[in-house]
């Protein structure tokens, strides 16, 4: 009996030959759509996969170690294992540079005396699932729009407006389609606040108001562990005044307008009347 003949003595090589020809066709596909993870997952040599996420991987780490030195330097500074597990993973996907820059912002503020503070896990969560065209528009909006805290301390930015000429140069593209999704993903998951979006300020405009979330989103990604308010240096204190016949919108005005106008905030709504973020 031949060597062949005994290898298959259960009748099982046809079978064996047809799952290899099924995962070279998923190979081919995986291939062709992303070689990277092709690779990873063994359909093509693992070694090209791994270089190019350690590539990755450096440029998010040299950030970080970037972003704190300018701060004052690594000596006694520690993050939980699984931020940083979860940072490293799942940065070394992103090969876009200003993402890059964001990972590893995320990683410096991660790192704390104690290395306790875990609580940067939701805005690895947020970040995981941002486009190059979402964390450039956002980028833009907290640096650019106006900003002021609540009475109670909440940072707050004043409404941010860009033509489509400007939405289109801040984020790279130039398909309204597609800035109307990336900016109502912003919107849904609160990076932007509750109005911001394409078509709602004019149909050649985008509202790209960043909101307390975003703001302190923001602010982590850039490596640092302070508050919004001490980042931005926000002195303004405004308060809000819930405008009658408008029930999903306030006007915020600083805290000297509201009690010089007081007799015009009750025909309004009344300086009581909640507000709504």
């Amino acid at each position: 009996m031949s060597e062949g003949k005994v290898t298959d003595v259960l009748g099982i090589k046809p079978i064996g030959d047809a799952a290899l020809k099924i995962v070279e066709g998923v190979g081919a596909f995986l291939n062709a759509i992303c070689r990277p993870a092709a690779e990873e997952y063994g359909m093509y040599l693992r070694d090209r996969v791994h270089l190019w996420r350690t590539k990755n991987l450096v440029r998010v780490a040299q950030a970080a170690e970037r972003k704190l030195n300018e701060a004052g330097g690594v000596q006694n500074l520690t993050a939980p294992p699984r931020l940083v597990a979860g940072i490293l993973d799942q940065g070394s996907w992103v090969d876009d540079p200003e993402l890059q820059e964001l990972w590893g912002g995320l990683l410096a503020s991660s790192c704390s005396q104690d290395g306790a503070d875990d609580s940067n896990l939701v805005f690895l969560n947020l970040l995981s699932g941002l486009t190059g065209p979402q964390a450039r528009v956002l980028k833009y909006a907290c640096e650019h729009a106006p900003k002021f805290m609540t009475a109670t301390g909440l940072p707050l930015a004043s409404q941010l407006v860009l033509q489509m000429e400007e939405l289109f140069a801040v984020s790279g593209v130039r398909d309204v389609g597609r800035l109307d999704r990336e900016l109502d993903l912003l919107r849904n998951i609160g990076l932007l606040n509750s109005v911001s979006g394409l078509g709602l300020v004019g149909p050649l405009a985008a509202n790209v108001t960043p909101s307390a979330l975003g703001l302190h989103f923001y602010v982590r990604c850039q490596g640092s562990r302070e508050a919004p308010a001490e980042y931005f240096k926000i002195t303004e204190v405004r308060e809000a005044v819930l405008l009658r016949g408008f029930a999903q919108q306030a006007v915020w005005r600083p805290v000297e307008a509201i009690s010089e106008s007081h007799d015009d905030d009750e025909s309004a709504g009344g300086p009581d009347a909640p507000a709504l973020d």
